[in-house]
Order: C-alpha cells, then sequence, then structure tokens
C-alpha cells in the first residue's frame, strides 16, 4: 500500500505552522460556501480589476512598452491580498491593498497625456522613484473628466482618506491597526476571524470603487457596451 502523502509538513516550527494555516483556510472555505454572498462580493471586485486591464489602448506603438504594468501589477497584489485573507494574515491583506490603490492610480497617472508608452519607461526600469500621492494627485486633476467628478464628488478626498486608512495597517499605527487586533482574542497566532474577514472586504471593496472611477474617468469607452458577437463576427 502506498503511503499517504502529506499536505503540509511543519519544517521551521513556527507558531504559524502548516497545519494550522491549512486549518485556517478549510475554515475560510467553508465560510465562503457557507455564505455565499460574501464570496460572490469577492469574485466580483477581483474581475472587476481584472477587466480594467482591457481599458488601456493597445496599439502597435505601445503593445510591448510595459504600459499596463501597473494595472497588472495591482491585480497580482489583489490576488495576494485575497490569499493572504483566506489564510488568516488580515492585517497583511489590508496592506496588500494600499499597493492595489497606489498601481491603479498610477495605471491612469502615467497615461494621462496618453503618452504612458513613452512616460513609463524610467519608473518601469526602477531608474525613477514611484511618484509621491500629492504629485500622482496634480497630474490626474489634468484630466477634465477627473477634475469634473472630482469637483462633484470629491473623489480625491474620498481617496486620501482611503489611501491614510490603508497606510495606518501597513505602518502598524500602534494596537488597533496590528495583527493582534485583527486575531481572535487579540492573539499573536491566526486564526478565522469572521469581523476581521468582512473589514478586509469592506476596505477591498472601496480600493475597487476608487481604482475603476478614475479609470472610467480616464476612459469613459468602459461605459459603453460593446457586441462583441457583432464585433468579432462571432455566432
Amino acid at each position: 500500500m502506498a503511503k499517504k502523502k502529506l499536505l503540509a509538513k511543519d519544517t521551521l516550527h513556527l507558531l504559524h505552522s502548516d497545519q494550522r494555516v491549512m486549518t485556517i483556510l478549510n475554515d475560510t472555505n467553508t465560510y465562503l460556501e457557507q455564505h455565499p454572498e460574501i464570496k460572490e462580493q469577492i469574485q466580483d471586485c477581483d474581475w472587476t480589476l481584472r477587466s480594467l486591464f482591457e481599458l488601456a489602448p493597445a496599439t502597435v506603438e505601445n503593445f510591448w512598452s510595459g504600459h499596463i504594468f501597473p494595472i497588472s501589477e495591482a491585480e497580482y497584489e489583489m490576488e495576494s491580498s485575497i490569499v493572504l485573507c483566506k489564510l488568516g494574515f488580515y492585517k497583511h491583506a489590508i496592506a496588500s491593498l494600499r499597493n492595489v490603490l497606489e498601481l491603479g492610480l498610477l495605471s491612469v497617472y502615467w497615461d494621462i497625456d496618453d503618452k504612458s508608452h513613452i512616460d513609463i519607461q524610467n519608473w518601469l526600469k526602477s531608474m525613477e522613484s514611484t511618484p509621491f500621492r500629492k504629485t500622482i494627485f496634480r497630474k490626474l486633476k489634468e484630466n477634465p473628466n477627473i477634475k469634473t467628478f472630482d469637483d462633484k464628488r470629491e473623489i480625491f478626498k474620498k481617496t486620501a482618506t482611503l489611501y491614510e486608512r490603508l497606510s495606518n495597517f501597513s505602518h502598524t499605527k500602534g494596537f488597533g491597526y496590528s495583527s493582534r487586533k485583527l486575531n481572535a482574542h487579540s492573539s499573536n497566532v491566526n486564526s478565522f476571524t469572521e469581523p476581521s474577514l468582512k473589514k478586509w472586504l469592506e476596505i477591498m471593496r472601496q480600493v475597487v470603487e476608487v481604482v475603476t472611477i478614475f479609470h472610467i474617468l480616464k476612459y469613459p469607452v468602459g461605459l459603453q457596451d460593446t457586441p462583441l458577437d457583432e464585433k468579432f463576427g462571432l455566432n
């Protein structure tokens, strides 16, 4: 009889042992199956962010330029955040959302003048530092759609508040923004914690909403319904 292969083998003797992590993952998956509305919200946010990839114009001139790197990297960070949440690393899952927000804004920032294939190159090659938030906001306001929307809905104020909240988790602004606070019973060891999962979900939805708004304002074609069957002659 063949020896049964272990699914999780603890080799480093960590508090967050492989077995504990697998248990939390199973608990999370069970919870999501029992709460399909939450599972659907997570999937919708993931697919919404992924669809923004299609809004950036792809031409012969920019196709290999790397101009879509920010939003593609944001998608990677988004899925990383989801995985960290499923494993009970709620604080780190929220911290990853700051990367999603920053990269989502940079996606529009670099293409604000429709020259992302040129303007992004030094940053893409790690020869230029990531612009500060104020610099990004100032550039984004040059777009008339974004400026008009901000005058009516204060999108930059909302974005700044969200960014600061995410930064509090990234920089661990005391106990209230710590891993222990998000763990059950303020433990130093992870466990499945429903309130923390819901907190992460709330923040994640806000991040995706803000990033989507900026992309739609920059690329309003995203609001138009494209009959793909007719466009590509599909039966």
